[in-house]
C-alpha cells in the first residue's frame, strides 16, 4: 500500500556562505528593518481596530506582520507570535517573537524549528499612557 508521505521528493541541501558575501547578523538587520516598513503601513490600515492597551496593539501588529510575511516572497518562511515564553527565564513573556514557518533554520550551528524562538521582539508604546 503507498503512503502519501512516500510519493513526495523532499530535496535536502546544505551550505555555507562566505564570510564576505553575508555578514554576521544580516538576517536579523533586514527582519528589523521589514517590521519598520510594516509599521506605518499597520499603523494606518482602515480597518485596525482601535485599541490602546500594550498587548491588543502587540497582537494587531502581530496579525498584519504575519499576513505580510506570508504573501512576501523574502519572509514567507517565518511567523510572528506574541507572548511566547521566554527559553532563558522561566516563566517570563516575549512580547513578540519571529519564529520559522514549516521550515528548518541551522543558524551558527543550531537547529531551530518552528518551536525555536529567531529573534525575540520587546514591544512598548510610545508615547506611554500617562
Amino acid at each position: 500500500m503507498a503512503m502519501l508521505a512516500d510519493s513526495f521528493n523532499i530535496d535536502y541541501s546544505a551550505g555555507k556562505l562566505d564570510p564576505e558575501i553575508h555578514l554576521p547578523s544580516t538576517v536579523k538587520l533586514e527582519l528589523v528593518g521589514f517590521i519598520t516598513m510594516e509599521l506605518p503601513r499597520w499603523r494606518d490600515r482602515p480597518d485596525r481596530p482601535k485599541a490602546h492597551a500594550e498587548t491588543i496593539l502587540t497582537e494587531h501588529l502581530c496579525d498584519h506582520l504575519n499576513s505580510t510575511a506570508y504573501y512576501s516572497t523574502v519572509w514567507s518562511h517565518v511567523q510572528f507570535r506574541t507572548e511566547t515564553g521566554d527559553e532563558t527565564r522561566g516563566g517570563r513573556k516575549i512580547d513578540l517573537t519571529v519564529k520559522p514557518r514549516g521550515a528548518v533554520f541551522i543558524i551558527e550551528g543550531r537547529r531551530h524549528t518552528q518551536f525555536d524562538a529567531l529573534f525575540p521582539i520587546e514591544c512598548k508604546r510610545l508615547p506611554t499612557p500617562k
